[in-house]
């Protein structure tokens, strides 16, 4: 009579030593694996997800001197590039200037803040890197949310809606602001200004 075989007991303790030291070379490698990628992040990692303060402070700064342009507080149209002078690369700076046949002309806007006195206040929001350019750690477009306030002058009251003259652009929601920043000896500077309106 044959009876069937059966295997030696050490059989299935070899399979389940087996089992364990797969196990522990996968877990072996994943921690590897783990290591090596904290240590050598990717290139979009090489940047925080949001632009650093210091870049969204200059383009605040960039934005407010732009908005207010035209206001009473200034004594010409072009006197708001004193102030954005520091805030600006020296090639961007250069393209803002105005022909040299002219002292920058004055438009509507200009004309009725200095004949109202109004002054422009400009308030960003939501201000992220632009996605449609990578950002690095020396520059990037930042893209913000802009809404502008007027306030009059003399008694530096919100000026309502409802009394700004007929044609006045400079209240409530703007178009979107786009920025370009760059970081030069450690200090962030508008490089361009891709929104179109800095004139």
């Amino acid at each position: 009579m044959n009876y069937p075989a059966i295997a030696p007991p050490e059989a299935p303790l070899r399979r389940n030593r087996l089992i364990v030291i797969g196990v522990v070379l996968v877990f072996f490698v994943a921690l590897l694996f783990l290591v090596f990628y904290r240590s050598h992040p990717s290139s979009s990692q090489n940047i925080a997800a949001a632009p650093p303060q210091p870049a969204i402070s200059v383009v605040e700064a960039y934005v407010q001197a732009r908005e207010d342009q035209v206001g009473a507080d200034q004594p010409s149209p072009t006197s708001w590039l004193a102030i954005i002078k520091p805030l600006t690369t020296s090639s961007w700076f250069t393209q803002l200037q105005p022909p040299s046949q002219s002292a920058g002309g004055a438009g509507a806007d200009y004309f009725t803040a200095h004949t109202q006195g109004y002054v422009v206040k400009a308030s960003l929001s939501n201000c992220v890197w632009n996605t449609n350019v990578t950002p690095t750690t020396t520059q990037g477009v930042i893209s913000c949310a802009l809404s502008d306030s007027v306030i009059q002058q003399s008694t530096g009251q919100a000026v309502p809606a409802s009394s700004l003259p007929f044609g006045w652009t400079r209240n409530d929601r703007q178009l979107p602001v786009t920025i370009k920043v760059v970081n030069q000896s450690g200090k962030w500077l508008v490089d361009s200004d891709l929104s179109g309106q800095a004139s």
